[in-house]
């Protein structure tokens, strides 16, 4: 399985990440304020 992680998320890369979530990706989500990540 592929593997993605974003590294900082942002507005932009929120979105991004949840989408691949929701399509069953194995995503790691880092972020400095973890509130935002």
């Amino acid at each position: 399985m592929t593997k993605i992680a974003f590294l900082g998320t942002g507005i932009m890369g929120a979105g991004m990440a949840r989408n691949l979530i929701d399509a069953g990706l194995d995503v790691t989500v880092w972020n400095r304020t973890q509130a935002k990540a």
